[in-house]
């Protein structure tokens, strides 16, 4: 990535990671309506429509800033509000949590199979960077840019760290307040935000998932039987 430059890539990679942190959300508020809360449904959260969805930070600005900054696209969407004391219980609390992330892998899972089946008719660009001004081209690419984007996605959202679903989970097996775990949450919460727009944008985030990540790519890639650099996108 060169400085301020678009590319189509990144332009193809916005419309994804708009539709997959929607979905994300989704997912969160459809988990909590059928635990018991429907605070987020009467709020119109269950809902494809982007305007319900939009934080000025993370939907706006900071796709805003990495399209043209030349860092990696990630954003996220409004949090969904869930009222846990109207769910069925903390199995519910626990599975509103993991919702978000289950749906990105669900995109994931299902661009793979797409691409994968796809491929084995001839009919994607067997290239690491498709030519975006064909319509084969660009198919392979918003394929490509949904496995990679939810994949990404769903490991980024499981890191511990408030307000990110995996510090939710966290918190759910965090039995006693007075426990040095629920000192060390209520640490990250405080600062949680902060450590994530530096994790981000240093690029240092790379360097915490990156090897997971790689390795995540490398099973799919053969369970798929589809080349590593096919699972990518390259700006």
């Amino acid at each position: 990535m060169d400085g301020f430059s678009v590319s189509p890539e990144k332009i193809l990679f916005l419309p994804v990671l708009l539709f997959s942190i929607i979905c994300h959300e989704i997912g969160h508020a459809y988990a909590a309506f059928k635990g018991g809360d429907d605070t987020a449904r009467l709020q119109g959260r269950i809902s494809l429509n982007p305007l319900v969805h939009i934080d000025p930070v993370g939907t706006i600005i900071m796709p805003a800033l990495q399209i043209f900054g030349g860092v990696p696209l990630l954003g996220w969407a409004r949090p969904v509000p869930v009222n846990p004391a109207r769910l069925r219980g903390r199995r519910w609390d626990l599975a509103v949590s993991l919702a978000g992330v289950s749906v990105n892998l669900a995109l994931a899972l299902t661009a793979l199979l797409v691409y994968r089946v796809l491929l084995a008719f001839g009919w994607m660009p067997v290239t690491a960077r498709p030519d975006p001004s064909t319509l084969l081209g660009i198919i392979s690419l918003l394929l490509r840019s949904f496995i990679m984007l939810n994949v990404v996605l769903a490991f980024f959202n499981m890191l511990p760290i408030p307000p990110l679903d995996g510090s939710h989970v966290l918190l759910h097996f965090i039995k006693s307040r007075d426990s040095a775990a629920f000192r060390l949450f209520e640490l990250l919460e405080r600062y949680g935000f902060v450590i994530l727009l530096l994790l981000v944008v240093t690029g240092l985030l790379g360097y915490v998932v990156g090897p997971l990540l790689g390795a995540v790519f490398l099973v799919l890639g053969y369970v798929f039987q589809i080349p590593l650099e096919l699972l990518f996108v390259y700006f």
